[in-house]
């Protein structure tokens, strides 16, 4: 949720849920707090930076701000100030393209910064705070012909940026390559494998949230063959991890129960694209449940709120433990296909925030449950509702 503050620096954020929000002041990229230094010297180079509430640089660092039903909560803080320098290099061995993007990306605090590469390959960016940096690339061609085809390739190397210009660097993209694998049976009984769909996706969040659009989805989506074969070609290199969907409702009892590359089980660290990489998939149909019903502050059923699941932390990276159902006219809800582990349950009457999100939680710590599941069990929940109305615990 974004606002922008009149021109004495006041906000008014209203109409939210009870909860724990962290607040984020966002200048305009790359605004300037100093006069431009010289070319060769970035001492003293200062750019207004994003800035998490109570005044910090650091997204670890923020304090939550609670909001409780009703009230009005007074918060100020000033928007703070970084050294930024220059970051210059050559993209080598790219393929045969007609236009191309770069995009920078800093870990774990947003900013991304893209620009159109120049001849040969080069790039410049300026104002670039102190970091750890990621770089993606964005290559069209077949524009001539008339077939333009996007392709995304990532680099392997990250930038980092310390307390210097970095200059000259050269950045060799990831090969990538195909992608074959096959499906089984954890019991070794027959299937009809041309129910299921596989798609694979990148371990990094913000590589995850542009994975699937454009003409990108095509290359990291596809169905199975009736022996339980598939073929992903021309993957762009990163990190992934396997998801399995179903065409059926029939299936909802099914799960992914492990997924191994030479004998390394990858099913939650996900696995690095090389060429020829073969993938050995495990399917159960021994999933757990978890079910229940939500109820209001009256003890109340509510009917069609939102249900999500989220796994426990060191398994969060992993999209297919992720579930969000609506309860029936009665408030019951049923959590089906749900791998053995550890879960944190809630209910909302309008859900709009994204529950991958590392500080999903946080806002709403108190209303939860949690549940532990063993394969093939059954839990049973009551959830209270999470609504603009709901006093916090």
């Amino acid at each position: 949720m974004t606002h922008a503050p009149n021109d004495l620096g006041e906000f008014r954020i209203s109409d939210l849920q009870a909860g724990r929000y962290t607040i984020t002041a966002l200048p305009p990229q790359g605004s300037v707090a100093s006069n431009p230094p010289e070319k060769d010297n970035p001492k003293d180079h200062m750019i207004y930076a994003a800035t998490y509430y109570p005044g910090t640089l650091d997204k670890q660092q923020a304090v939550a701000v609670e909001v409780h039903p009703g009230d009005e909560v007074p918060i100020n803080f000033g928007v703070l100030t970084s050294s930024a320098y220059r970051v210059t290099g050559t993209i080598i061995g790219l393929p045969s393209k007609d236009m191309g993007n770069i995009m920078l990306s800093r870990k774990d605090q947003g900013g991304d910064q893209f620009q159109e590469l120049a001849e040969g390959g080069k790039f410049e960016f300026q104002n670039v705070l102190p970091g750890s940096y990621t770089v993606s690339l964005m290559v069209v061609s077949g524009l001539a012909a008339g077939q333009p085809h996007m392709e995304r390739i990532r680099v392997a190397t990250p930038i980092e940026v310390t307390k210097a210009n970095v200059d000259g660097l050269r950045l060799q993209p990831d090969p990538g390559g195909d992608v074959r694998g096959r499906f089984r049976m954890d019991t070794g009984q027959k299937f009809d494998w041309t129910q299921l769909n596989v798609a694979l996706v990148p371990v990094d969040e913000r590589d995850a949230q542009i994975a699937f659009s454009g003409s990108f989805g095509s290359q990291l989506a596809t169905g199975l063959n009736k022996d339980g074969a598939f073929e992903l070609k021309s993957v762009p290199g990163g990190n992934y991890q396997l998801v399995v969907g179903a065409k059926s409702n029939n299936l909802s009892d099914y799960i992914t129960k492990s997924v191994s590359v030479e004998g390394r089980d990858v099913t939650d660290s996900g696995f690095v694209v090389t060429s020829g990489a073969f993938l050995d998939v495990v399917i159960s149909a021994n999933g757990s449940t978890i079910e229940g019903t939500v109820i209001d502050s009256k003890g109340k059923p509510v009917a069609y709120a939102t249900v999500v699941d989220v796994p426990s932390a060191d398994r969060r990276p992993r999209r297919d433990l992720y579930q969000q159902v609506d309860t029936d006219a009665l408030g019951h809800f049923s959590l089906r296909g749900l791998n053995a582990g550890k879960y944190t349950v809630l209910a909302f009457d309008d859900l709009e925030e994204d529950t991958h999100q590392p500080e999903f939680l946080e806002a709403f710590e108190g209303f939860e449950e949690h549940v532990q599941l063993d394969e093939g069990t059954r839990s049973t929940v009551t959830l209270k509702v999470i609504s603009a109305d709901v006093e916090a615990p």
